[in-house]
């Protein structure tokens, strides 16, 4: 992590520093090419810088959600006792990996190139913040003394309220400019008198204002939330994609009984598919990438890839891809307990927020819905949807896909297996 840290905060330094040269730049001085050629590159290099904001994102995002699933079962299993590794259940240092390694996205630096140590209270950490730098408005590294105010180091989501906020706790705001980019924001702000601007300078430059703390805690929540109802809703879409995947041994029996349309009638206790989480009433929909259509097809690859792990005497595993029933529940009476939003790259449906009777039915976050009343939905628009919810006749059974084995910290626990069992119908 350390190694990382340090190969990524340069690069991202001198990004932002090139993001701050070229939005320093009057264009109306340069020709017309030229202006145009600075507005293309100064946009590659947001689109760059923006690429590989939203990689790192979506990295944290699958980690933290594991995270929490395993910090979940080793509350639950493990006993109290330090390991090799250093960690207890007691240890209070649950900081996100986002948080710890804030400093990888943003510069930690001083006006004098030195790495500021201060440490945010505890509880106000936040991977959108850093220490900001405020000095003299001016050129070079000691400007003269002045009312006026440069301030560096702002994050990209600040308002203009948040700087007067910052500011008039210290003197009077006479006037101020707000520049925001991408890489974050930069203001010039104007004070009463120069005692002010000092008093600003010592009080803010190389800290995080309590203003910004304050917002960035209920923006990461906020986004905390956000983040879980996502991956949630992408993990339906890929198992929607892919199914779900199970490896087994060919050279093994699995443990499964089929029907003519490859739906799972029996599942062994104690095999190898029960141990991977197959339950009655899935669907086998592929082997290694090969699309099946009945048990015919299923025994023809079958047989064609133990024949072929037998000449080669290669490795007999394969990928059975399952397509899980979706779960219909039967709502008589009114609300439902769900709110709903369209996702606009796929246009599917999913639960934005869930209580009440679709929580008790075990409908979660980020599930999509697939019909209303025995219609498809997916030819319709979203105040469609929603009418059709709203004015539908009690009793109405809405249909669900929702990914098996998923947790969050707003849901209880895991898909119910059990249900599953039974077709995943629930009423």
């Amino acid at each position: 992590a350390k190694r990382a840290k340090k190969a990524v905060r340069g690069p991202l330094d001198e990004l932002q520093k090139h993001m701050e040269a070229m939005d320093s730049i009057d264009l109306s001085r340069l020709s017309l090419k030229s202006s145009s050629d600075l507005k293309m590159a100064r946009r590659d290099l947001i689109l760059f810088v923006q690429t590989l904001q939203e990689r790192l994102d979506g990295a944290l995002q699958r980690i933290r959600v594991a995270l929490r699933r395993l910090g979940a079962e080793v509350e639950a299993t493990a006993p109290a006792v330090r390991k090799k590794h250093g960690w207890t259940p007691e240890d209070t240092d649950d900081a996100p990996l986002h948080v710890k390694y804030a400093s990888v996205l943003g510069s930690n630096k001083t006006s004098n190139g030195e790495v500021n140590k201060q440490q945010l209270p505890d509880g106000q950490q936040s991977s959108a913040l850093n220490p900001i730098l405020v000095k003299y408005q001016g050129k070079g590294d000691n400007p003269a003394v002045s009312d006026n105010l440069y301030v560096k180091g702002l994050p990209g989501w600040i308002t203009e309220e948040d700087v007067r906020a910052i500011f008039s706790e210290l003197g009077a705001v006479q006037s101020m400019k707000l520049k925001t980019a991408d890489w974050g924001a930069i203001a010039f702000v104007r004070l009463a008198n120069k005692r002010e601007a000092t008093k600003a300078i010592q009080e803010l430059n190389g800290r995080v204002p309590k203003v910004l703390i304050q917002k960035a805690k209920v923006q990461e929540e906020s986004k905390s939330e956000e983040d879980e109802i996502q991956v949630s809703f992408r993990a339906v879409v890929d198992q929607l994609e892919r199914g779900v995947l199970v490896f087994v041994d060919l050279m093994k029996p699995c443990g499964l009984q089929f029907d003519d349309r490859l739906n799972v009638v029996a599942v062994e206790a104690q095999s190898s598919a029960a141990e991977a989480g197959v339950r009655r009433g899935w669907r086998l929909r592929s082997i290694s990438g090969r699309p099946l259509t009945d048990t015919q097809d299923m025994a023809t690859v079958v047989k064609s890839l133990r024949c072929k792990t037998n000449m080669t005497r290669g490795v007999s595993q394969a990928t059975l891809a399952f397509s899980p029933p979706p779960v219909a529940v039967t709502f008589s009476e009114r609300p439902f307990g769900f709110s709903t939003q369209r996702d606009d790259r796929s246009g599917l449906m999913f639960v934005r927020e869930v209580g009440g009777h679709a929580r008790a039915q075990g409908i979660r976050r980020g599930a999509v819905v697939t019909a209303v009343e025995g219609q498809a939905i997916s030819e319709l628009d979203e105040e469609e949807v929603v009418a059709r919810i709203r004015e539908a006749t009690l009793p109405v059974q809405i249909v669900f896909e929702q990914a098996v084995g998923l947790t969050s910290s707003k849901d209880e626990g895991l898909v119910d297996k059990v249900d599953l069992d039974i077709g995943g119908t629930l009423a």
